[in-house]
């Protein structure tokens, strides 16, 4: 996962996604909220990831997510969240949908 920063106005976050795309970094998750400008990226290479940003100048850091397929029925999150709570995690983001069938659900979750 990497956690980018971009600036609050039209096209920067376009900008960032071509120079993954350019680079060929295929993203698994995309996650943003303003106006901190920040964006949080699953991509499947990280280190070209991290280092076609850079080259943008495009402040950016390499931490930790997980993508977990689960079915779409009612308590199966809560299920999955009290597992990791007893684990001791910590979850810093948390973010889901359900796919366009409604047989499974996707949950993108990363580390404080």
């Amino acid at each position: 996962m990497i956690v980018l920063s971009v600036e609050d106005r039209p096209g920067t976050v376009a900008d960032a996604i071509a120079a993954l795309a350019e680079a060929k970094v295929n993203i698994l998750s995309v996650f943003g909220w303003a106006p901190q400008g920040v964006l949080q990226i699953v991509v499947d290479n990280p280190r070209k990831a991290i280092s076609s940003l850079k080259k943008l100048g495009i402040s950016c850091t390499e931490g930790k997510a997980e993508i977990v397929e689960m079915p779409n029925k009612p308590g199966t999150l809560h299920a999955f969240l009290t597992k990791l709570a007893k684990k001791g995690v910590n979850l810093r983001s948390l973010s889901g949908f359900g796919s366009k069938s409604g047989r499974k659900s996707y949950l993108v979750w990363t580390l404080s």
